[in-house]
């Protein structure tokens, strides 16, 4: 199972944001304690860090952040029909180098909406 708490300080300089910082080693922390507060990587980067450390493809990869977190929740993934509202995201993979993938989140769609990533 592969997932992430990607906190919107990831990528973020060094420096203090409200409660949240980001300390000299990249950790995003509670400002002033030692407390992680969230990843500075967000799920495509561990997609692909994950893709690097097996040598599995994306659609192996896939199961471990969709399939194998539905199935400890024991929840079954979603069916669609005809006029239903889609929710999911849209990726894009570049596998031609290999052990070295691109991967991105292209559209997010929740109730029927698209959000901008």
């Amino acid at each position: 199972i592969l997932v992430s708490d990607h906190s919107p300080l990831a990528g973020m300089p060094v420096g203090t944001y409200g409660a949240w910082a980001v300390d000299p080693s990249g950790k995003i922390v509670v400002a002033g304690t030692p407390y992680l507060a969230g990843s500075n990587q967000d799920l495509p980067a561990g997609v692909a860090n994950l893709i690097k450390a097996t040598g599995w493809d994306f659609a192996t990869v896939a199961t471990t952040i969709s399939r194998n977190p539905a199935r400890l929740l024991g929840m079954s993934l979603p069916e669609l029909a005809i006029g239903d509202l889609w929710e999911g995201s849209i990726w894009a993979v570049d596998e031609s180098a290999p052990g070295n993938p691109s991967i991105r989140v292209l559209e997010t769609w929740v109730a029927g909406e698209r959000f901008s990533v």
